[in-house]
């Protein structure tokens, strides 16, 4: 077994899901969705980026194939 692998269900599909994602949400929360002076948003930003690129990324592994088993 390939020890760089780490669940057996990812695709490159489901990493450039989470590329994609993760530039999208942080473009989207950095044009002024969640915006202001708090200390706090550098937090808030990444908490949602995380959530929303995981999520994105678990639907795209469970919607399309599992990469197929090399020696």
């Amino acid at each position: 077994m390939n020890s760089a692998r780490y669940w057996w269900r990812i695709s490159a599909w489901s990493e450039i899901s989470a590329l994609v994602a993760s530039a999208i949400v942080g473009v989207v929360l950095l044009s002024g969705i969640v915006a202001g002076d708090d200390p706090t948003l550098p937090p808030k930003r990444l908490l949602i980026t995380v959530v929303a690129t995981t999520v994105v990324w678990l639907i795209v592994t469970f919607v399309t194939q599992p990469e197929t088993k090399r020696r």
